[in-house]
């Protein structure tokens, strides 16, 4: 074997997963259906329901029609999963979870279900749209608690 072909053959390997995670999270894969690197914030669904869930604290969250709207202006992106496993179902996001900035401060705020704030850690990397940010006033995020950054 030559090192060319030997250096294909590791990156087949790491690409197909066969070289990358460590035995418990490929057997833990196999038995829920769902891959365990799925990154915080990605879209997944599966690929016989219309369902979109949204990746939150290792859990599924299925995502309302409004919510998902409130946060993404396309459907590009979104993962396709075998299965989603009712061990990994988190809480439904609702309509009135939306993106948000206080005027005069950089930082991206996540309003979820209408209590919780929680920072934004990679706006960009999570695909929410820049033009569905709410700009509102510092006094309008008093009334939500804050929680767990997302990202």
């Amino acid at each position: 074997m030559t090192r060319w072909t030997r250096y294909g053959l590791v990156a087949a390997m790491v690409v197909t997963g066969l070289g990358g995670p460590p035995a418990v999270a490929r057997e833990r894969q196999a038995a829920t259906g769902v891959d365990q690197r799925l990154v915080e914030g990605s879209r997944v669904k599966t690929a016989t329901r219309t369902c979109v869930y949204f990746v939150d604290g290792g859990r599924l969250r299925p995502m309302r029609y409004a919510a998902y709207k409130n946060l993404f202006s396309g459907w590009g992106g979104i993962k396709t999963i075998k299965s989603a496993p009712e061990e990994l179902m988190g809480v439904n996001m609702r309509g009135d979870t939306r993106i948000v900035r206080v005027r005069g401060d950089e930082r991206i705020w996540f309003i979820d279900n209408g209590r919780e704030k929680r920072l934004v850690r990679t706006f960009h990397g999570i695909g929410f749209s820049s033009r569905l940010v709410e700009l509102v006033e510092p006094e309008e995020l008093d009334p939500y608690y804050e929680g767990t950054p997302i990202g």
